[in-house]
C-alpha cells in the first residue's frame, strides 16, 4: 500500500515536472512565436518603407527623365537656333563678301577697261596721225599708190578710233563732239584716198602693176573699213571699189 502511494506521488511529480517543462516549453514557444511575428511585422513594414521609397525614386526619376528629356530638347533646340543663327549669319558673311569681291573685280575691270580705251585712242589717233604724214610724203614724192594707201591705213585707224570713242561717249567718258570730228575725218580721208586714186593713179598706167602686186593689202583696208558703223564711209569705200575694178 505504502509502495503504491509512493509510486502514485512519484507519477504525480513526474507529471507535475513535466507540465512544468511542457508549460515552460509552451510558453518559450509562444514568446518565440511572438518574437517572430514582430520581427515578420518588422520586416513587412521595412518592405513596406522599401517598397514606398522605390515607387518614390522610380516616380522622381521618372520626373527627372521628363524634365531631363525636356532639357535635352531645349538644349538641342537651342543648338539648333543657334546653328541656324550661325549659318544664317555665315551665309550673310559669305554674300557680303562676294558682292565685295565682285564690286571690287567689276571696279577693276571697269579701270582696266578704260585705260586699254585711252591707250587704244592714243595708238589710233598716233597711227592716224604718223600715216597721214607718210601720205603726203608719198604725195610730195610722186609715189601716189604709196600716198593712196597710206590714206586707206588712215581711214583704217579713224573708223577703230571712232568705235573705242564711240564706246567712251555711251559711257559718258568723252564728249559727242569727238565723235562727229572723228566720223568727219575718216570722210575726208576717204574722199581724198578716192580722189588721188582718180586723179593721179588713174592716169598712169604704171600704177597697174603696183596696184596689183598690193591688191590684197588695199582690199583688206577697204574690207575692213566696211565694217564700219558709219554709212558714209561704206558708201565712199563702195566708190573706191568700184573705180579700182574699172581701173583693173
Amino acid at each position: 500500500m505504502k509502495k503504491a502511494l509512493l509510486i502514485f506521488i512519484l507519477f504525480l511529480n513526474i507529471s507535475s515536472g513535466v507540465g512544468q517543462v511542457i508549460k515552460r516549453d509552451s510558453i518559450n514557444l509562444t514568446t518565440r512565436i511572438i518574437e517572430l511575428e514582430s520581427k515578420i511585422v518588422n520586416l513587412e513594414s521595412q518592405v513596406q518603407i522599401l517598397n514606398e521609397r522605390k515607387d518614390y525614386f522610380q516616380n522622381t526619376l521618372s520626373e527627372q527623365t521628363n524634365k531631363f528629356s525636356l532639357i535635352i530638347g531645349a538644349i538641342i533646340s537651342i543648338i539648333g537656333l543657334l546653328t541656324f543663327t550661325g549659318y544664317k549669319y555665315e551665309i550673310k558673311r559669305v554674300k557680303k563678301a562676294f558682292e565685295s569681291l565682285i564690286n571690287n573685280r567689276e571696279k577693276e575691270q571697269k579701270d582696266f577697261k578704260q585705260k586699254v580705251y585711252k591707250l587704244l585712242t592714243k595708238t589710233y589717233k598716233s597711227s592716224a596721225n604718223s600715216n597721214t604724214m607718210i601720205s603726203e610724203e608719198f604725195a610730195n614724192s610722186g609715189i601716189f599708190i604709196g600716198s593712196f594707201i597710206h590714206k586707206l591705213i588712215t581711214a583704217k585707224n579713224l573708223n577703230d578710233l571712232y568705235e573705242v570713242i564711240h564706246l567712251l561717249e555711251s559711257e559718258k567718258k568723252v564728249k559727242e563732239k569727238d565723235l562727229i570730228d572723228c566720223k568727219e575725218s575718216l570722210i575726208v580721208n576717204l574722199m581724198d584716198a578716192q580722189e588721188l586714186f582718180n586723179k593721179q593713179i588713174n592716169l598712169d598706167i604704171r600704177n597697174t602693176l603696183v596696184i596689183k602686186e598690193r591688191e590684197r593689202e588695199i582690199f583688206y583696208y577697204l574690207d575692213e573699213i566696211s565694217k564700219s558703223e558709219i554709212d558714209d564711209a561704206r558708201n565712199e569705200i563702195s566708190k573706191i571699189r568700184a573705180d579700182i575694178l574699172r581701173f583693173k
